[in-house]
Formats: C-alpha cells, sequence, structure tokens
C-alpha cells in the first residue's frame, strides 16, 4: 500500500531526472513537451497529498505565481504585440508554469518525508558532463587538445554547443554542488564517511568548470569564480568558528581555491580580449548617449577610448545593450510582452531606431534586462521579492534543504544579471530553480529537530 502510494512521485521524480537532464540540450522540446504533460496530472495530485501537511504556502511562492498572474494580465491590458505575446504565453509561458508546479511538488514530497535528494542534485551536473564528454572525445578522435575557440566553432553550427546553454547549467550545478559539500561536512564527522559522500559532488564542481572553460564563455566563468569565492569566505567563517568541529573543511578550502584558480588562470590566457581593460572598456560601454556605435557594431565598430585602444567588441555589446535596455524599461515600465521574440529591438523600433545584430538575436545579454523589457518592473518585482523572500527564509531555517535553497537563489539572482536565460528553455529552467528553492523553504516546523537531515540521508 506504501509502495502505491508513493508510486506517483516516484514516476515524478523519475520524469524529473529526466527533464533535467535533457533540458538544455538542443532538439529536444518535443520530448520536453511529453514528460511534461505527464507530469502535470502527477504533480497535482502530488501538491494535493504534501503541501497542505508539509508546507504552509511561502511568500516567495505567491510572489511567482503572481508572475503568471501578471504575463496574463499584460497581454490583455498592456501587449504591444497581442499574438505574438499569446504565443509565447501559451508556449514558453505555459511551460514555465507547469515546470514550477512539478518543482513544487518535488519539493514537497521530499521535504515532507524528509528524503535525501542528494541523487536530484545530482542531475544538475549530467549537462556539464556531457559538455565534457564531448569535448574529450572530439579532442583524443583529432589526436590534439582542441582550444576553447576551436571546440565552439567546431559545434557552434546547425544550433549545437552555444556559450549560453554551459554557462547557465554549469552556473546552477557549481551552486548545487558547494550547497551539499557545505551540508556532508557540516553533518559528518567521520573523514572516510565524508570522503564516500563527498567524490560526486566535487566531480560536478570539475565537470561545470571544465564545461564553461571549453566553451570559452566569461559570464559562465565569472559566475562559477563569484560562487567559488562566496564558498571560500563561509567556509573560512565556518573553519574560524568551530575549528575542531570543521577542521576537514580546510582540505574543501584548499579545492576550491586551487579549482577557482586554475579555471581563471586557464580561461584567461585562452579567452578572447577584454579582461585586463574590463573597468574601462564598462565606462566606456555605457555612455550610450555619447557612443551610438552599439546600433550598428558591423559598420560602425566600437568606440575608441581616450588611451587610443578600442573597446573590447564582447564587451561593448553587453554593457552597452544592457544600458540601453535598462533605459528603456524606465521609458516603458509595463514591457514590451516578448522574450523570444525579443523586446529589445521592439522597443528600439518604436523609438526609429533600427539595431544592427551581428549575431540571429538581438537581447540585452542580461536576462535581467530582458525580462524587464518584456514584462516590465512589475515582473522584475515579482522575481526579485520572490528570491528575496526565499533567501530570507532560508537563512532564517538553515536546515540542510534551506542551504540548498539559498545556493539556488543566489544563482538565480545573480547568474541572469550576465547571462542570456530569458528565452525559450532557459526561461523556463530559471523559473524551475526557483519555484523549487522555494518549496525547499516551506514550512520551517517541517524541519525543525531534523536540521542535519535532508539532502545526505
Amino acid at each position: 500500500m506504501i509502495i502505491r502510494k508513493r508510486s506517483i512521485e516516484i514516476v515524478l521524480l523519475g520524469l524529473t531526472f529526466a527533464l533535467i537532464a535533457i533540458w538544455a540540450v538542443p532538439h529536444t522540446i518535443a520530448i520536453r513537451n511529453i514528460i511534461l504533460l505527464i507530469c502535470l496530472p502527477l504533480a497535482l495530485v502530488s501538491l494535493k497529498r504534501h503541501l497542505p501537511i508539509s508546507c504552509r504556502l511561502p511568500i516567495a511562492i505567491i510572489f511567482l505565481l503572481t508572475l503568471f498572474i501578471w504575463m496574463v494580465v499584460h497581454y490583455l491590458i498592456f501587449s504591444f504585440s497581442p499574438v505574438i505575446e499569446l504565443k509565447e504565453l501559451t508556449s514558453t509561458g505555459l511551460r514555465s508554469f507547469i515546470g514550477c508546479l512539478i518543482a513544487i511538488a518535488i519539493a514537497a514530497f521530499v521535504k515532507s518525508k524528509k528524503y535525501s535528494f542528494e541523487w536530484l542534485s545530482t542531475t544538475f551536473y549530467i549537462y556539464s558532463f556531457g559538455i565534457l564528454g564531448i569535448y574529450l572525445f572530439q579532442s583524443n578522435s583529432l589526436g590534439v587538445w582542441l582550444s576553447p575557440i576551436e571546440f565552439l566553432h567546431k559545434n557552434h553550427s546547425n544550433d549545437g554547443i552555444n556559450k549560453v546553454n554551459p554557462a547557465f547549467m554549469a552556473s546552477i550545478a557549481v551552486a548545487v554542488a558547494y550547497a551539499n559539500i557545505s551540508v556532508i561536512f557540516e553533518k559528518y564527522q567521520d573523514l572516510k564517511t565524508i570522503l564516500i559522500k563527498i567524490w560526486p559532488h566535487v566531480l560536478g564542481v570539475f565537470a561545470s568548470f571544465a564545461s564553461v572553460f571549453a566553451v570559452n564563455t566569461k559570464n559562465g566563468v565569472a559566475i562559477c569564480i563569484f560562487l567559488t569565492v562566496i564558498f571560500v569566505v563561509v567556509t573560512i567563517f565556518n573553519v574560524l568558528k568551530n575549528f575542531k568541529k570543521n577542521r576537514y573543511l580546510l582540505f574543501v578550502l584548499v579545492f576550491a581555491v586551487i579549482a577557482g584558480g586554475s579555471l581563471w588562470l586557464n580561461h584567461s590566457s585562452k579567452a578572447t580580449p577584454g579582461w585586463q581593460s574590463i573597468i574601462s572598456d564598462v565606462a566606456t560601454s555605457v555612455q550610450v548617449n555619447k557612443y551610438l556605435n552599439w546600433q550598428n557594431t558591423p559598420k560602425y565598430r566600437v568606440p575608441v577610448k581616450s588611451d587610443g585602444h578600442e573597446v573590447a567588441w564582447n564587451t561593448y555589446e553587453r554593457f552597452a545593450w544592457a544600458s540601453k535596455g535598462i533605459l528603456l524599461i524606465k521609458d516603458y515600465p509595463m514591457g514590451y510582452g516578448t522574450l523570444t521574440h525579443q523586446s529589445f529591438p521592439a522597443l528600439l523600433k518604436l523609438e526609429g531606431i533600427e539595431i544592427v545584430c551581428p549575431m540571429a538575436t538581438c537581447g540585452t545579454h542580461s536576462g535581467w534586462v530582458d525580462f524587464g523589457l518584456a514584462y516590465g518592473v512589475p515582473g522584475i518585482l515579482c522575481l526579485t521579492l520572490a528570491i528575496a523572500f526565499g533567501l530570507y527564509a532560508g537563512l532564517r531555517i538553515r536546515d540542510s534543504y534551506a542551504v540548498l535553497a539559498c545556493w539556488i537563489f543566489l544563482v538565480a539572482l545573480f547568474a541572469p544579471l550576465f547571462q542570456e536565460i530569458a528565452m525559450k528553455h532557459l526561461f523556463e529552467i530559471w523559473l524551475f530553480i526557483i519555484a523549487f528553492a522555494s518549496g525547499l523553504v516551506a514550512n520551517p516546523k517541517a524541519s525543525e529537530g531534523n536540521s542535519n537531515q535532508g539532502m545526505t540521508q
């Protein structure tokens, strides 16, 4: 009877594992749609079983669900392009909503039963391992180590491997790995047990670092190193707080410093230009009214700074477009209404500016800015408040579930600053992880007395 009752959740978990594993893989939309449709009724049944018992609906979930209400209201009242917006609402919007219900259902079930979800966490590593595997296979086939630029050029055609997917998936994976590592060291004091438990997550960090290096993504490297710095700071604090209990964390501290340092040194030695002059390049790029090159960089190239050097091309487009996007949000606070069919060039057209993009898409290179251009200040408030209240709840609860939630919230907050995730499947993943983390911080009473249970049972 118990097996029957839990069979729905077991199927739901298994299908979600598969969904997470293939979510960022090109040409899998048909499979993902099938998985989502199968999971929807299972998630609703699971929510009915576990949400009233295990969870008080947290403010984070309320704000997240309010976002979908706002998206519908925007279409009905504020849309600039209702036909395209409706198309996106019934595709990306609907898939995102179903994904959020699934994420909340899984979090409610796992937390209510005090189950381990360390194995669920490792699912987020699969994509990075896939990128690393492709890189190793191709390098071995050619008999030479491919440079990041060669690897990306070889796989970028035909909607293959790009920079955006590996950057975001690696950022999530690194955050999940550091969360699990932190909980393992908090729960166990025996070094042998720690080593047995920790190795999948150490490999997850390694694969994630290797994948962002392989595709030569600056923002992916930046977010991974940012998370590593946070992990190092928290680890130092824990060691100083209780050296006897946390002495083994010193090994992890050394690993994190070496891993982060190696990633930075290898990436900076092979990356496209820009890191050495990043501050002056950004200072010039944000002056969008003075330098109009951003409207047509193929024709006008990039501005020349006062020192006589050109701004790094990738830095200029990223910060100039984002800066102009922020100004457009100020002018159009309700938003244009489209994500995949990007709002940035559409709003510029309303101002009489025809932007010329070197690539097929014309987003601002910032997920937050692109999202704000689509759904305005109300949309931004819904997501930022969901993340903010989720972080507050996680820091207040401080159980193992909350540790993972806080790390995920950090990725959901900072990665979209520089990663183009406000479109297609990446938007769905973004909302999924916010919903999952929000579910993990629901109902503090369910975790009292079990602060070390959960991820590492």
